[in-house]
């Protein structure tokens, strides 16, 4: 067993009594889209509050490329909100995003995104290609200012 085993489920439970202590919402979280060749080539992660902004994404994507006729989200915007994350243009396949909890966090105007980021090990061998990682997540609608990761790596 190495300490790695150990700190990080104390570090967890921590965090659980820290939050349980404080006034916050408990989210559920779903994937609801996910690609590798989202043609958006800058880091981003928002809140996409209607399909006006949702279908403007997509139509950035130039014709032809990867996941272009993609099925966007269905959602009652009155009821869910989308949050777009998004890695930004990456040199290999070797990048991803990872959902590792099934809730988010709303607290002081803060949204925490139970978010991994995943990036290639050094000197693992990955396809050299341009690719541009994304996903979207549903969550019931709330209020929050800010969007942060909860990344535990």
């Amino acid at each position: 067993m190495n300490l790695e085993t150990i700190i990080k489920p104390l570090l967890w439970v921590s965090l659980c009594i820290l939050l349980t202590a404080c006034n916050y919402q408990q989210l559920p979280i779903k994937s609801v889209y996910s690609s590798n060749n989202c043609a958006i080539n800058t880091q981003t992660i928002r809140a996409i509050n209607n399909a006006a902004e949702l279908a403007q994404l997509f139509d950035k994507k130039p014709k032809g490329f990867p996941d272009t006729g993609a099925t966007l989200p269905k959602t009652d915007y009155s009821k869910q909100s989308l949050v777009l994350v998004a890695l930004g243009q990456k040199p290999s396949s070797g990048f991803s995003i990872e959902l590792y909890q099934q809730h988010a966090i709303v607290k002081d105007n803060k949204l925490y995104l139970p978010i991994r980021i995943r990036q290639p090990e050094k000197g693992s061998l990955q396809a050299q290609v341009i690719t541009s990682p994304c996903q979207i997540f549903s969550i019931p609608k709330a209020e929050f200012d800010k969007i942060l990761l909860m990344e535990t790596d």
